[in-house]
């Protein structure tokens, strides 16, 4: 895996940034406006902490947040849990 350098990972989390608002923006037809708020919040506070980490664990959060991107897009976060706990299935038989 190529290594993903503190400027990658800082990209990725603007990227999530402004394209998770836009997402939340252009689905505010479909709820109300707490909910748009809600998810604005949301997408403002892992932004702020994707922020923070990229300095520290780019080769993590650069990853991460390209997943959280292609979940937002997709609107599908349930595959991404799903994809999570596999993972941690995988990782719990290998050390047994």
């Amino acid at each position: 895996m190529p290594e993903v350098s503190e400027r990658t990972a800082n990209g990725l989390v603007l990227f999530f940034l402004f394209g998770g608002i836009a997402f939340a923006l252009a689905r505010k037809k479909n709820s109300d406006a707490q909910t748009t708020y809600r998810r604005i919040w949301g997408t403002t506070i892992l932004s702020l902490a994707g922020a923070a980490m990229a300095s520290f664990v780019p080769q993590i959060v650069g990853p991460y947040f390209l997943l959280v991107i292609i979940a937002y897009a997709t609107g599908n976060f349930k595959a991404l849990s799903g994809a999570a706990g596999t993972i941690k299935k995988q990782a719990g038989a290998k050390s047994s």
